[in-house]
């Protein structure tokens, strides 16, 4: 933990604080946090990813369902959602063009089909970089679930269809509550890798400003250490803070 995270922290919180020569100063957080361009990027990226955490736990439910239930294709499932571990941000961020950019699988269909071009492009916008993230978010808060799954008592659930609950009822007056904790604990993860990863934004994003990115475009496309590592600095304070917010309501509450 020293070698590897501790020393190098504690070295971008020192540059952080310094100017060019070395003085200690509070420019470079004045230029971060004082700039409403950054601050507003800050903020619209703590959101963004919060939105798509949430709903990658949700969506990553029925998915979880199957693996840590098994049945047919659980084992598949459980593979293709492992697999996600093997492509980094950028690697989406391709597969996100590939399907859905300008010459994507997605508009050549509509246009073959229907003659149309509305989707031509649509992962340039906000809504095709929810659809990117997704890509990677959902499969892991599913691996995530599937363990809180696989722990399920099975005679709570034969309990309720016993006294006659419906699946869909079993599943969201039983099965969901129990589970609480864990797609708490899911969304908090997958909001930490969120807030962490701008591969993605870095090949798709054309007027959403991810954070991360512009520490990355500040550090190696502009050579400002200072202000990236402030900015660095300023992005994981945020997430550990509302990480711990969301921890803390969800504990304060039914789990």
């Amino acid at each position: 933990m020293a070698l590897t995270l501790l020393v190098p922290l504690g070295e971008v919180v020192r540059i952080s604080f310094t100017d060019e020569l070395g003085a200690p100063t509070l420019a470079n957080y004045r230029d971060v946090l004082g700039a409403g361009y950054f601050r507003n990027a800050l903020l619209q990226t703590l959101a963004f990813c919060l939105f798509t955490s949430v709903g990658a736990a949700l969506l990553g439910l029925p998915a979880a369902w199957r693996i840590g239930r098994g049945g047919s294709g659980a084992v598949l499932l459980r593979g293709f959602c492992q697999a996600n571990y093997a492509f980094g941000g950028v690697v989406y961020g391709m597969l996100a063009v590939a399907l859905i950019g300008n010459v994507g699988l997605v508009p050549i269909a509509e246009y073959e089909l229907f003659g149309t071009e509305v989707t031509r492009g649509f992962v340039y916008t906000t809504a095709g970089l929810v659809v990117a993230y997704a890509g990677f978010q959902i499969p892991r808060c599913a691996l995530l679930l599937a363990q809180a799954v696989e722990k399920l008592d099975p005679d709570l659930l034969r309990a309720s269809r016993t006294l006659g609950a419906r699946p869909a009822q079993t599943a969201l007056l039983v099965a969901v509550p129990l589970l609480g904790g864990a797609i708490v604990n899911a969304t908090v993860s997958t909001f930490l890798i969120s807030i962490a990863s701008f591969g993605v934004a870095l090949l798709v994003t054309r007027s959403f400003p991810i954070f991360g990115m512009l520490v990355f475009k500040e550090f190696v496309g502009f050579a400002n250490f200072g202000t990236a590592c402030a900015m660095a600095v300023s992005l994981a304070v945020a997430a550990f803070a509302t990480a711990g917010a969301m921890r803390r309501l969800a504990s304060g509450g039914v789990y």
